[in-house]
């Protein structure tokens, strides 16, 4: 549940990037809304049948084509309405790779692009970093 939850954040935050960003987005709202709708439930279908291995596998691919997104984005502050989406886009970044460490997702292992982002996300805001590996983690988010 914990990556269901990061997974929908993420994607809303992808979502959310202004008119200004150099990546133009064609889809339309409605289209970007069934995006986001698919993500949560593919896994809670695997879920509902009895199979958490391939609803687990589902949402870490969905949490790397959104990290892949953000990666695209985060270079370019005009991709976000303001400072404080920005800053919140790079907090569950962190949040993320936190995650990451305590509970290592297998599919990341060799995969560059996300261990980077990961890796300067915790880098951006130390502080934030160690609050965040602070936190109880046998509580839900």
């Amino acid at each position: 549940m914990k990556y269901l939850y990061l997974s929908l954040l993420l994607s809303i935050a992808v979502n959310a990037a202004a008119s200004e960003c150099p990546h133009e987005n064609s889809e339309s709202v409605l289209q970007d809304s069934l995006y986001d709708i698919r993500l949560p439930f593919t896994a809670l279908q695997y879920f509902n049948i009895n199979q958490p291995d391939e609803a687990r596998k589902r949402l870490a691919e969905d949490l790397s084509n959104i990290i892949y997104g953000l990666n695209q984005l985060l270079p370019h502050e005009g991709c976000f309405e303001s400072e404080a989406e920005l800053n919140r886009a790079w907090g569950m970044i962190r949040v993320l790779a936190v995650m990451h460490e305590k509970y290592p997702v297998p599919e990341w292992e060799d995969d560059k692009v996300v261990l980077s982002l990961l890796q300067k996300a915790k880098e951006k805001d130390p502080a934030h970093t160690a609050t965040v590996r602070g936190r109880d983690w046998s509580k839900q988010l």
